[in-house]
């Protein structure tokens, strides 16, 4: 099974004391990102592996070969959310090249 490489997402987290975790958010690059884009709950940190979002089956990661807004939101604990934090038109490459082919031992 082919995967993804590495790509670092970094943020400085939110200010509040009662953030409990945060959500990444991905476009492609024509496509704005809104409370409404597809997103996945990355936990409580400042950074992220995309190329490992991509390998956990992320859907706009998965295939994700060209320019993507990236976005990350701050939930709290009552699950209010942030305004997003957008990234725009970062490149991407998480397709990955086709396997050697007609192996041989001599």
């Amino acid at each position: 099974m082919a995967r993804a490489g590495t790509k670092i997402l970094e943020w400085n987290p939110s200010t509040a004391p009662d953030v409990v975790t945060y959500w990444l958010y991905a476009s492609p690059e024509a496509e704005p990102i809104t409370y409404d884009t597809e997103h996945t709950d990355v936990g409580l940190v400042t950074s992220v592996d995309l190329g490992a979002v991509a390998n956990s089956g992320y859907a706009p990661l998965v295939d994700a070969d060209g320019k993507y807004n990236l976005g990350v939101s701050a939930i709290d604990d009552l699950g209010n959310e942030s305004d997003i934090a957008v990234k725009p038109a970062v490149p991407l490459d998480f397709v990955p090249p086709d396997a050697p082919t007609n192996l041989r031992v001599r």
